[in-house]
């Protein structure tokens, strides 16, 4: 595969699924992007939110196909091929990314003091000029008061995004599983602070992704209002509902 997640839910779904996949595939603007996070001496990593690290077998498995992608596109299209070893750091590999993409990392870390935080680097395939591209970033901390800004806001509202998709999966887990009073809470006490935080930020009250989530949420505890713990087929129908929201909660639709 391309590295989309989809959700296949009948066996009949899978061509037009398959067919989809291999259109947007033909969208990509960039192949192979390996995306290394080093982090600053002194500087620890608490987590990488919504992730996990890879064990060597899957890691293997993520550098052959790697190689695999650098190797065909030197064949295919001309673009000199560089992969191979891994690099210090935090590594994440992307095999696509189109045009309009964007993907967020999120990172828990602490640092004892003011200074350098991280240096971030991506190297990628550009398909569109047929060359190796690079991109670099860092970041560092002064030890001056910060005023929340529309970077420190973007940060909050992704962090509320992980969130939400971990709480909704939870809510959806525990109705297939038959807890509904645990689902019905998860998603009462999930709806009070969408609403709670919307209100909380300056510049949010009309933020139509916050309040987008908050009427989806209201939507959900409506449901869950209307007896459904007694009707298995409906309660599973909302399960699959709350795992498909909180999927895409966090992957954008994929081009088509």
């Amino acid at each position: 595969g391309q590295g989309n997640p989809r959700i296949l839910d009948t066996e009949q779904a899978a061509e037009g699924l398959v067919d989809r996949e291999l259109h947007a595939a033909s969208r990509a603007v960039a192949r192979a992007l390996r995306l290394r996070i080093r982090l600053a001496p002194g500087v620890k990593l608490v987590s990488v939110l919504d992730s996990r690290r890879l064990g060597e077998p899957q890691a293997a498995q993520v550098r052959e196909a790697e190689v695999a992608i650098d190797q065909r596109l030197a064949r295919n299209l001309g673009i000199e091929a560089d992969r191979g070893d891994d690099e210090q750091g935090i590594q994440m590999v992307i095999p696509n990314f189109f045009a309009g993409d964007s993907h967020v990392v999120l990172l828990d870390v602490v640092a004892d003091q003011p200074g350098p935080v991280a240096d971030v680097t991506v190297r990628y395939k550009d398909v569109i000029n047929l060359k190796n591209g690079v991109a670099q970033a860092s970041l560092a901390l002064d030890d001056t008061p910060r005023a929340i800004g529309p970077l420190e806001r973007n940060v909050l509202k992704n962090l509320i995004a992980v969130e939400f998709a971990k709480q909704t999966r939870l809510a959806s887990r525990e109705l297939a599983q038959g807890d509904f009073n645990a689902a019905q809470a998860r998603i009462s006490e999930l709806t009070e602070f969408a609403r709670t935080i919307r209100f909380a930020v300056p510049g949010w009250q009309n933020d139509a992704d916050l309040a987008a989530d908050e009427r989806v949420l209201n939507s959900y505890a409506g449901l869950l209002t209307l007896g459904l713990a007694n009707d298995p087929v409906q309660r599973q129908l909302l399960a699959d509902s709350l795992r498909v929201a909180a999927h895409r909660k966090l992957q954008p639709d994929v081009p088509r």
